[in-house]
């Protein structure tokens, strides 16, 4: 495969890895009993986005490391992958 569908699988894989760790270790106000008016009571007080994005692109890194890993181990084409359920 080339490196721009490699690119492309990171870049997917990113993407729903990032929002699979959105959730974690969020307080919001609601849970802190601060009131600010005109803000929603579930919006977060320290989203820690920076370690997330930082999170989320080692994750993508890995996963999209072992899936060329299985790839050249098993020398496997894209028609292979496509039907691996037969």
């Amino acid at each position: 495969m080339s490196l721009v569908t490699y690119f492309g699988i990171y870049f997917l894989v990113w993407w729903i890895v990032f929002y699979l760790t959105l959730p974690f270790k969020i307080s919001t106000i609601q849970e802190e009993g601060i009131s600010l008016e005109g803000q929603a009571l579930s919006a977060p007080i320290k989203p820690r986005l920076v370690k997330k994005i930082i999170i989320t692109t080692i994750i993508s890194f890995i996963i999209v490391f072992l899936f060329n890993f299985f790839i050249k181990l098993f020398d496997l084409n894209i028609y292979d992958i496509l039907f691996i359920a037969d």
